[in-house]
């Protein structure tokens, strides 16, 4: 949860610096603006730049979901072995 907020915040501030030349009417940037594309660009910088922290993130949710199937598997083992005293 917290990658996906992190991406959000900082792709809405990468939206925002690539529009603000536009909003303000800078002098030398009369072309049409497609939001569609810089919202798209803004996207694929923020990925780019932050993917080794999205590759070490998912590499621990992999990590967790393992750990999660061995202590089903060992609760179901200890569920069903006779213990003798």
């Amino acid at each position: 949860m917290y990658f996906a907020i992190k991406i959000l915040g900082y792709w809405l501030l990468t939206f925002v610096v690539l529009v603000f030349p536009y909003a303000l009417g800078v002098s030398g940037l009369h072309a049409e603006v497609n939001f569609y594309v810089l919202g798209l660009v803004s996207l694929v910088l923020i990925l780019v730049l932050t993917r080794r922290d999205l590759q070490r993130r998912y590499g621990q949710v992999v990590l967790l979901d393992t750990l999660m199937w061995e202590l089903r598997w060992f609760s179901n083992e200890f569920r069903s072995a006779e213990f003798k005293a």
